[in-house]
């Protein structure tokens, strides 16, 4: 695994991994995910999903599959240890919250990590969910981006790559809003997308956070961090919402990586400007939906309006990592919200190559 970004914060990925204290054992082969545990809090039960449920990653009840703790690297997160994991073809896990989930597998006589074909697990943020750890406050650390002016489309989230610009609108002094810089890599979801000019409608929130540690894993069905897509305005002559960026999936295992499943952390598409006729704007795509996979990720595009389209979210066409930029309205309309980046996938090993990755892993 490396941090492709160079940035100040790169130690977060590539520092040298802890050692584990007395009566103590130490889980992870990445510095990014790295867990220890009291030998005595070791789990000694499998955990077999197969059903549709919810975790939150805040609650800590004793009813709550979560428990408190914090990584290695500093970050806290929400840890689900048992001695190994199956997802059934009916399991659907939707992880919630604002912390990180990590998943640790502590055998290693047996398959640590195995999702069914079918299976499902979820932190991407669609609809009312937010996925967990999408809220990161990292993405407010002096990355606002710039802001739209005069009906300009706000800019796609950004991640490892950035998010695209959005679109002027069709007046001389409009100037659609830019992406914020190229973030660093924690375990932390991906940035959301920038507000249209006059845009009333809430920013979208980036994808969020899974990881997965094991000494093998088998994965036949769907692992997804998608980014919300950006809203379209109820008004007139603003500018769409950018789409927001993908979310992170770490995949540490430490022998072996293998599947025909999917590994995805797309962005979500933008949303369209608005000209003179109210409520006639799409909005963008999330990156990940299962009520419309047709439109996973596109930008808000009703021909029938003269608003500019939102800009796809990425990965697009081949391994085009950063966000489509909206498009210019037409006839004083608004410009469109430009497309979320592409999400990151962190692998620890090399995967079999009948596993799908959108977008490839660094």
């Amino acid at each position: 695994m490396h941090d492709s970004t160079g940035s100040e914060d790169a130690d977060a990925t590539d520092a040298q991994l802890l050692d584990a204290a007395p009566g103590h054992t130490c889980f992870g082969t990445l510095a990014i995910d790295q867990v220890c545990f009291a030998n005595a809090d070791l789990p000694s039960t499998k955990l077999d999903v197969n059903a549709e449920i919810t975790i939150d990653t805040d609650d800590v009840s004793s009813t709550s599959k979560c428990g408190p703790a914090t990584l290695s690297s500093g970050d806290p997160a929400c840890v689900i240890a048992a001695t190994g994991f199956t997802l059934s073809s009916n399991a659907k896990i939707h992880v919630v919250g604002s912390k990180p989930v990590v998943f640790v597998a502590t055998t290693t006589i047996d398959k640590g990590i195995n999702l069914n074909a079918g299976a499902i697990l979820d932190a991407s943020s669609v609809g009312a969910q937010v996925g967990a750890g999408a809220t990161t406050t990292a993405c407010a650390l002096g990355m606002t981006g710039q802001d739209p002016v005069d009906k300009g489309g706000g800019y796609g989230g950004s991640f490892i790559a950035l998010g695209g610009s959005g679109g002027k609108g069709d007046v001389g002094t409009s100037v659609g809003g830019r992406p914020p810089p190229v973030v660093a890599t924690r375990l932390r979801g991906g940035c959301p997308g920038g507000i249209g000019e006059g845009n009333e409608k809430p920013r979208a929130i980036g994808g969020g956070v899974i990881a997965l540690i094991a000494n093998t894993m088998v994965n036949d069905g769907t692992i997804v961090v998608g980014g919300a897509g950006g809203a379209a305005t109820a008004a007139t002559f603003h500018g769409g919402n950018g789409g927001a960026a993908g979310g992170m999936i770490v995949l540490d295992a430490k022998l072996m990586l293998r599947g025909n499943g999917r590994v995805e952390a797309r962005g979500g598409g933008g949303g369209q400007g608005v000209g003179g006729n109210a409520n006639q704007g799409f909005g963008g795509g999330a990156g990940y939906d299962p009520t419309n996979v047709v439109f996973e990720g596109h930008g808000g595009s009703n021909i029938g309006t003269i608003g500019g389209f939102g800009g796809d979210g990425a990965p697009r066409a081949g391994e085009m990592n950063v966000g489509g930029n909206g498009m210019i309205g037409t006839s004083t309309a608004a410009g469109g919200g430009g497309g979320g980046a592409s999400g990151v996938i962190f692998t620890s090993i090399a995967p079999s190559a009948n596993l799908t990755f959108k977008p490839s892993p660094n």
